[in-house]
């Protein structure tokens, strides 16, 4: 029964965890409170080098702020950047999530002139604490 109680948490857990909704370009991800996410850049062009050519943005808290630009992380505009990395696949990685994570974090496509390229793809994110998850486990349980 022990083996029976831990599966349901372990499915649970990654339900909880990978929560995608489709809206447009766009995913919801719900992510726990101090882990690492990847989040893939869903039109990034493959004839660039080291992502030269990828921009990531942050929107949250009323303002919108570059985190990447030209496939380099932006180290002057933001106070997370320490926590960002960049995947040779142009993906956007955000070590120990915190509360001000939280927000849309939009991947953005250039062309050799500078021109963006399509629409932005991207997340919406959102942090919850890990309480949240062993509340919802057991109230889903019982």
């Amino acid at each position: 029964m022990m083996v029976g109680f831990t599966w349901i948490q372990v499915v649970l857990v990654l339900m909880l965890m990978l929560q995608f909704t489709v809206t447009g370009q766009f995913h919801s991800i719900t992510v726990i409170l101090g882990k690492d996410v990847i989040l893939p850049c869903g039109n990034v062009r493959h004839d660039q080098e080291k992502c030269n050519r990828t921009a990531w943005l942050f929107s949250g808290s009323g303002n919108t702020v570059m985190l990447v630009q030209l496939g380099q992380i932006n180290t002057e505009s933001n106070s997370k950047s320490d926590r960002l990395s960049v995947t040779e696949r142009c993906s956007l990685i955000i070590k120990k999530v915190t509360e001000e994570d939280d927000g849309r974090y939009s991947c953005r496509q250039f062309d050799k002139s500078g021109r963006q390229l399509g629409s932005d793809s991207g997340f919406d994110l959102s942090v919850v604490p890990s309480e949240y998850l062993h509340h919802h486990v057991f109230t889903s349980i019982n």
